[in-house]
């Protein structure tokens, strides 16, 4: 391996400052390219296999793990769209973002991308890529990408399902779970 610069900018989060092994010394398409670790277990993904050492982009605090390659995949392009919006964008504005660096005609594969990017931690597929940033739904809905906590686990999100019935089933009044009348 090349020796490793040291990393001028700033990455958001807990985890995934810690895995940085230094900068590149390239560029692609304007953003600064780092080394960073990616070990088995990463986020709750399967702990089996070996930790590899791959290469990212840095937009805006956060590390775009998608493959780099020359021209960009529909992947790269909306996971760098979403990373240089950061916050209070639409899905429209980050697929047309992507569009600019694919170009038209990988519109649906944009599409298909942001679908996968946008619900990673329950892609079937990609669920366990041990992913390193969560998008968020905000007000009149509108999104943010962050950087993912630690605490945001395969096995947290599998448990979110049951939470969410149990929380529904206390509002529909079906005596499961809920508070008990009486006293």
């Amino acid at each position: 391996m090349a020796e490793m610069g040291r990393f001028q900018g700033s990455l958001d989060g807990e985890v995934m400052p810690r895995l940085v092994v230094g900068a590149t010394g390239r560029r692609f398409r304007g953003r600064e390219v780092v080394s960073f670790r990616h070990p088995p277990g990463l986020f709750g993904t399967r702990a089996t296999g070996r930790e590899r050492v791959r290469e990212g982009t840095v937009a805006n605090g956060l590390l775009n793990q998608c493959a780099i390659t020359d021209p960009p995949t529909p992947y790269w392009a909306v996971m760098d769209a979403m990373c240089s919006l950061k916050s209070g964008f639409t899905k429209r504005q980050a697929i047309d973002a992507a569009v600019g660096h694919v170009g038209e005609g990988k519109r649906r594969a944009c599409e298909i991308a942001w679908d996968v990017l946008r619900n990673h931690h329950r892609h079937e597929r990609k669920r366990d890529a041990g992913m390193g940033f969560m998008v968020d739904t905000l007000e009149g809905g509108r999104m943010a990408v962050r950087a993912r906590a630690p605490g945001e686990t395969l096995a947290y999100f599998a448990a979110e399902r049951g939470r969410r019935e149990a929380a529904e089933a206390v509002l529909a009044g079906d005596g499961q779970g809920g508070a008990q009348d009486g006293g």
